[in-house]
């Protein structure tokens, strides 16, 4: 439900360079503020888009590995040099 709530904020973001969000994300009960983790991935997702080209897609993936949530924000943007 939290992805579903911040997707369109997301999608407006991405909407300038024609950025397809995509989102794969395993909902349940995270141990954090909500509203943090909200700024967290909206934060994330927003260096993605600065860092992409114009037609290209984010991938957002969300899921449990043992008690852990992981949260991976894939794009196709030039990296952090070395």
């Amino acid at each position: 439900a939290m992805m579903a709530e911040i997707q369109p904020t997301l999608d407006m973001m991405a909407k300038q360079k024609e950025i397809q969000i995509v989102s794969a994300c395993e909902e349940g009960e995270i141990p954090m503020d909500p509203d943090l983790i909200k700024v967290l991935i909206v934060n994330l997702v927003d260096n993605a888009i600065k860092a992409s080209a114009e037609h290209t897609e984010i991938h957002l993936r969300a899921y449990w590995r043992g008690p852990r949530y992981v949260l991976q924000i894939i794009d196709q943007g030039r990296g952090i040099p070395s």
